[in-house]
């Protein structure tokens, strides 16, 4: 064989040298193996908790934690709000007491709730008759932070009249709402999320007749 000839023509030096070759090698093979046997066992992935979707107030009040005491506060707040400063503000007799009752509901409720940022938790409205008109009503849309394990007042807009434009900002949705003004003519807005609210960011009018 080859490698037997060139063996028998190196003398004890050059015999002793390649040996010694032979064996560094193998040692650095031993010392390198583990190193990707440990790195195959890592998970180099990033990981997070596997996002739980909602579809009712109910399941969010028994599944979802911090949210059943986040909305009882929400709750108090909305009720101080009415008593000490809308109806405050308001000549109210004892039949305007219904315009004062209000009702919170999923956004977009008839279809499952609608999430607007994606998180998992669909955003909840406020709705009190008293602002509500012949051009629609407008409502108060809150979210649930499930960090703080707060539900924070998101901003106001017609939700009975929106639709959304398909884009996002900071990973909320882009809302286009309508108002009524009459048999001829509308008002739409788009509302943007902008330092944690949605404000309206821009209004053009829409005329029929």
């Amino acid at each position: 064989m080859r490698f037997r000839s060139h063996w028998e023509g190196w003398n004890l030096i050059e015999r002793l040298g390649f040996i010694s070759f032979v064996i560094t090698v193998f040692g650095l093979a031993l010392a390198i193996v583990p190193y990707f046997d440990d790195a195959s066992d890592k998970d180099t992935s990033v990981t997070s908790e596997p996002l739980t979707r909602y579809y009712s107030i109910e399941a969010m009040r028994e599944e979802a934690s911090g949210f059943n005491r986040a909305y009882l506060e929400m709750l108090k707040e909305i009720d101080s709000f009415i008593e000490n400063e809308v109806k405050a503000d308001l000549n109210v007799t004892p039949d305007d007491e219904w315009r004062f009752e209000y009702e919170v509901s999923l956004l977009n409720q008839d279809m499952g709730g609608l999430d607007l940022n994606n998180d998992g938790y669909p955003e909840l409205v406020v709705e009190v008759p008293i602002f509500c008109g012949s051009g629609g009503c407008q409502f108060d849309i809150y979210s649930f932070d499930r960090k703080s394990k707060t539900i924070n007042n998101m901003g106001s807009i017609p939700v009975s009249n929106y639709n959304l434009t398909g884009r996002t900002i900071e990973g909320w949705a882009i809302i286009s709402g309508k108002w009524r003004m009459g048999a001829c003519e509308s008002i739409v807005s788009l509302y943007t999320f902008n330092q944690g609210k949605y404000k309206e960011e821009s209004r053009k009018t829409e005329k029929y007749c």
